[in-house]
């Protein structure tokens, strides 16, 4: 199998893998397939290491590459959340507009625009929506989102107990939630 791309400054590339190499071998066992490869990587645990055998150029080489375990990209948001910034009190999210920055952290987002659900927060005061992380608010009743201040000002011209129908994307999939506002 031929290396076709690398995560800068992980594991592989600082080991010394390169985009080119031809994988031979992870631990003296042949690796003739992406599934088997794949099915190897995912039953090693963090902290293992791999014996890699590549030809790179007609030459065999042997790299010792560590395992470790690859934080979710949804993980990665809690570096982008404030508390104080983030929280939508009305929905008891914590949320992170989308932008150029964040995009790569959800692979199956279909619209490029709106607000990702980072987090529930346990306000008691927030209306009872089914929300998860990784959520991506994109309407409120049919107004498009596209900034956590947008995403305020509509809930906020809501009066207490209006209908509200968000429409969301969940793992590359649209669909509707609709609650009554507290």
């Amino acid at each position: 199998m031929i290396v076709s791309d690398l995560l800068p400054g992980g594991p592989a590339d600082v080991a010394g893998l390169r985009v080119g190499d031809i994988i031979v071998s992870i631990d003296g066992r042949p690796m003739d397939s992406l599934p088997l490869l794949a099915f190897y990587l995912y039953a090693r645990g963090a902290g293992d290491h791999l014996e890699l055998a590549v030809l790179r150029r007609g030459d065999r080489l042997v790299l010792d590459v560590p395992v470790i375990e690859r934080p979710h990209e949804l993980d990665r948001l809690a570096d982008r959340v404030d508390p104080d910034d983030n929280l939508i009190r009305q929905l008891g999210i914590l949320g992170v507009a989308i932008t150029d920055d964040t995009v790569p952290m959800i692979p199956s987002l279909r619209a490029p625009a709106g607000v990702i659900v980072a987090a529930r927060t346990q306000d008691p005061h927030a209306a009872d929506v089914s929300l998860s992380a990784g959520d991506v608010i994109h309407s409120v009743n049919g107004a498009a989102i596209a900034t956590l201040q947008e995403l305020r000002a509509a809930l906020d011209n809501l009066e207490p107990h209006s209908p509200v129908v968000l429409q969301i994307e969940r793992d590359g999939v649209f669909s509707f939630v609709a609650f009554e506002l507290d």
